[in-house]
């Protein structure tokens, strides 16, 4: 009864290792490697530069665009 215990504890917790792998981002996305100072102006600036992308694409859009 102890033996299959153990084996139970055992495949459930390479079960449960095996899918936290799976949900943790890769090593950038959770911040090693990166400097805290400069990623979220980097972000702020990507942000800009998507709602000027998207803008445009409206206006696009709003004067006929070519399709």
């Amino acid at each position: 009864m102890k033996q299959q215990l153990w084996i139970i504890i055992l495949l459930v917790s390479v079960l449960l290792g095996f899918m936290m792998g799976y949900s943790v981002p890769p090593f950038m996305e959770v911040g090693f490697g990166v400097k805290t100072e400069s990623a979220p102006t980097q972000q702020a600036e990507t942000i800009e530069n998507l709602e000027d992308y998207y803008k445009s694409l409206y206006q696009q859009d709003d004067s006929g665009g070519s399709e």
